[in-house]
């Protein structure tokens, strides 16, 4: 007997050690495809653009073309603005924000007719022939000469949302040159948490422009620890921080299926579904995902058998990650009161409030070095303007949605992708929380309320549904146990696979987006 229960615990580890190394085989497959393999000569073409403006303006002037006639709508701060007609000559157009919230900070989003574009690259490397259409000469009645950093440059040059002029802009400002996976593994936010890791933060004062304050400190803390011990890089100390906390969230969430999930085999569908998702680029390089996702899953074993000051204390950690774990109280009191209907009473209150404030710790503990080393307490919440500068837009959020069954070309969208796909987390969660409401444990209770919770909370904070929402959709790891537990009939597993098999299509897809410096967010 005793010998058995070894020869499962080993299976086990066997299975997921062997399904998060052929994630990790097919993401650095993806990446060296692309960028030094047969891929290299594909480059790709978005929908979407989009500039931010760094102080107020009246009028924005621009001009733009298209190789085939075609309707991109503008809209600022996500309000409608304009449709501007392109065609295959370069037109002007004036762009008025009146009727627009027009603020010291704000972001103006181009969303074209057609979807995303594959084409080859011209054998003697000219833009125009990757492009379905391009901006020209960005421009305000105060000329522009504020560019954003890292984002666009539109100081009189060629703006070209598409990954080929991407690629070409980010590399002429970076002027990298590491090794290829080095130097895809530090794309966008990864290159900021480098920064923290080898520099510590900074700010200069001006809550308008970008800077690394508004990145929580756990995960590039636990990442210096890890590079001072292994004398990596920062690179490379971030990369394995993420991919090690990845690893071992693994086998939690094992354990939380086998609870739901009475089948030994189906109980690995959930570890299945996280480690071919779509976005787990974000779960290989020097990202917060996997701190994230590792810290949400232990937070779920301790509510779940009622370590409450355990809980706390871990979800203290949890919102000094990432902002959005600040949801984590709340998801204690309604567990609390509402699923175990504990009796409302004085000292319940009390014992709820004090652990509420502990679970909060990160966040507390963030706007004290704030305080001390920048004398500012909000320091994170102003400095948040310059990185979603506009309000939410639901419109935009269907608008994508009604985009992703137009063409199939949009499948190949990550912007689109990433919005669908939160869209069909929700309207899961709903569905399964009324078919199941009787019936429900306390443990797909727990899932719901993280799904959920995680998902709508960057609506609230981040105010950005179009572009960064693919990326989230990690947060939401619980619905994967949900969808293990309804796996009960011929059917259903048959649409898992089928959603297996895309889902790799996908991760190959976003990976190679991702090292051509496209945001699959």
């Amino acid at each position: 007997m005793k010998k058995d229960w070894w020869l499962d615990k080993l299976t086990v580890v066997l299975i997921i050690s062997c399904l998060f190394l052929i994630s990790k085989l097919i993401i650095i497959s993806s990446i060296l495809f692309i960028k030094v393999g047969p891929g290299e000569k594909f480059r790709w073409v978005s929908k979407t653009a989009s500039v931010i403006v760094p102080y107020e303006f009246e009028d924005l002037y621009i001009e733009a073309s298209s190789v085939k006639k075609q309707n991109v709508k503008v809209y600022i701060n996500n309000r409608f603005a304009k449709t501007l007609v392109l065609d295959t000559q370069p037109t002007f157009f004036a762009i008025t924000a009146r009727n627009n919230v027009v603020e010291s900070a704000n972001r103006v989003e181009f969303l074209a007719d057609y979807g995303f574009v594959p084409s080859l690259a011209d054998k003697n490397n000219k833009d125009d022939r990757d492009l379905s259409w391009q901006l020209f000469n960005i421009s305000t009645g105060k000329n522009l000469k504020r560019s954003v950093e890292n984002k666009n440059s539109l100081e009189n040059i060629v703006i070209i949302k598409g990954v080929y002029g991407l690629e070409k802009y980010y590399q002429s400002v970076f002027k990298s040159s590491k090794p290829v996976l080095e130097e895809v593994l530090s794309h966008w936010d990864a290159a900021w948490y480098i920064g923290i890791i080898s520099g510590g933060y900074e700010y200069d004062g001006d809550y308008t422009k970008e800077h690394n304050v508004v990145f929580p400190y756990i995960y590039p803390l636990t990442s210096y620890v890890i590079k001072e011990v292994s004398y990596l890089n920062p690179l490379w100390a971030g990369v394995l921080t993420n991919n090690i906390m990845f690893f071992i969230s693994l086998f939690i969430i094992y354990y939380l299926s086998r609870i739901l999930i009475k089948d030994s085999v189906l109980s690995f569908m959930p570890v299945v579904l996280l480690s071919i998702y779509p976005y787990n680029i974000f779960l290989t390089g020097a990202f917060t995902e996997g701190t994230f996702i590792l810290l949400s899953s232990i937070s779920i074993v301790f509510l779940l058998h009622k370590k409450y000051l355990p809980y706390s204390i871990i979800a203290g950690v949890l919102n000094g990650t990432r902002v959005v774990g600040i949801i984590a109280p709340l998801i204690l009191i309604y567990d609390y009161f509402i699923i175990q209907k504990n009796e409302i009473t004085r000292k319940s209150l009390l014992k709820l409030g004090l652990l509420s404030v502990l679970s909060c710790w990160g966040l507390f503990s963030i706007m004290i070095y704030h305080k001390i080393k920048f004398n500012d307490w909000f320091l994170l919440a102003k400095c948040q303007r310059a990185w979603h500068p506009e309000g939410g837009s639901w419109s935009i959020f269907l608008e994508h949605i009604i985009a992703y069954f137009n063409n199939i070309v949009n499948f190949l969208d990550p912007n689109t992708l990433g919005t669908t796909l939160s869209f069909f987390i929700i309207i899961f969660c709903i569905f399964y929380f009324f078919k199941k409401r009787k019936s429900l444990s306390r443990l797909e209770h727990i899932s719901l309320l993280y799904a959920l919770g995680f998902l709508l909370i960057v609506f609230v904070l981040c105010k950005d549904i179009p572009d960064a929402i693919g990326r989230y959709t990690l947060a939401s790891f619980p619905v994967f146990i949900l969808i293990g537990n309804i796996l009960s009939n011929r059917t259903s597993i048959m649409v898992a696979l089928f959603w297996i098999l895309f889902s790799v299509f996908e991760l190959v897809l976003m990976t190679m987006l991702f090292s051509q410096w496209f945001c699959p967010c």
